[in-house]
């Protein structure tokens, strides 16, 4: 049994500590530390990301000693990756205590932390902190091939799942819909999360889904498995409209063969977010951080995402509107202070 199986294990005996023992963050009898990942909902790739990283950075009490070279978890931390709706139902989260992290779209982390955008109404999460900026997650526009629907502008008047309420989906959605003039009036809005979103796609309940994700993304390739799928671009003038409008916003693509019988796609990427609290221990932070990178993270998620490289380490220190925690800066300083020596 490897020792990343071992571990997986090893932390499967103490979920019941997570859930019965005392409260989560806290530490028991200095050598147990647990600390929850708020992810999306399951089969997306933030619920992917959360997974690997969780058991990563996990190393429980009497799990197996590290691999050659001591790059392994953080010695007594369990981390446990928790689905939520969506990103700001993550970050509400954190800020009343029951998660320490969570997996976010950048817009998301943006407009929570300036009380910006659609947050303007609410408190500014000024202690919200970045661990790392992970990798870029594309949106996809996705339609029934044979539905007649060849561009955006082609959406009004039909049923169109713009994500769920609380998702950093349902944020962007809008503003694609918006720069193409497209307001809600002009279309039947319906609130899926992803794995819904594509059994009404096939049921021919609806037109239309919004979904961001890796690329290759699996609902995505499960879809286009089942139904002949066509994945609508983002014009040009509009394309501009965006990246001026929202800082956060790339221009991505969708290369050919991606998914069956796709063409190549101009589409927006939002980079995904390991996000946490400013009061959350500096130490404890570093040595997460460092687990994520030089431990078993990459091995875990590239084995077990369907395709998908995991996220850069050069970018992840990138600033992008929300500050870097100052344990995870801490261990960014060190790694670049090493690469010069």
């Amino acid at each position: 049994m490897s020792s990343t199986v071992q571990r997986l294990a090893a932390s499967a005996l103490f979920l019941g500590a997570v859930l019965a023992g005392p409260a989560p963050g806290a530490a028991q009898e200095d050598t147990l530390t647990f600390f929850r990942i708020g992810t999306g909902p399951t089969a997306t790739t933030s619920y992917s990301l959360g997974t690997a990283i969780s058991l990563g950075i996990s190393k429980p009490p009497n799990s197996p000693a590290c691999d050659v070279g001591g790059l392994c978890g953080v010695p007594g931390l369990i981390a446990v990756a928790q689905t939520k709706e969506g990103g700001l139902e993550a970050i509400e989260a954190m800020v009343s205590g029951d998660l320490e992290s969570a997996i976010v779209p950048s817009d998301v982390a943006y407009w929570s932390y300036s009380a910006g955008g659609p947050y303007r109404q609410t408190p500014a999460v000024e202690d919200l902190r970045v661990i790392a900026n992970l990798m870029p997650f594309a949106m996809h526009i996705v339609v029934d091939a044979d539905s007649g629907i060849d561009s955006i502008a082609d959406l009004v008047g039909k049923r169109v799942s713009l994500g769920t309420e609380k998702s950093g989906t349902l944020l962007t959605a809008l503003n694609i819909l918006d720069v193409h003039n497209i307001g809600f009036e002009d279309i039947e809005e319906v609130y899926l999360k992803p794995g819904p979103a594509e059994d009404a796609l096939v049921a021919g309940q609806i037109d239309a889904f919004f979904h961001i994700g890796a690329v290759p993304d699996r609902i995505i390739s499960h879809l286009a498995a089942q139904l002949p799928i066509r994945i609508l671009p983002i014009g040009e003038r509009q394309m501009r409209d965006l990246i001026g409008q929202y800082p956060f916003i790339r221009i991505d693509h969708i290369p050919s063969g991606a998914y069956t019988d796709i063409s190549a796609v101009t589409t927006i990427s939002i980079t995904a977010k390991w996000v946490t609290m400013a009061h959350q221990p500096d130490d404890l932070i570093r040595d997460i951080t460092r687990a994520l990178w030089r431990g078993e993270t990459r091995g875990i998620y590239e084995r077990n995402s369907g395709g998908n490289d995991f996220a850069d380490e050069l970018r992840a220190n990138l600033h992008s509107g929300v500050p870097l925690h100052p344990g995870a800066e801490a261990f960014y300083n060190a790694a670049d202070e090493a690469e010069i020596n």
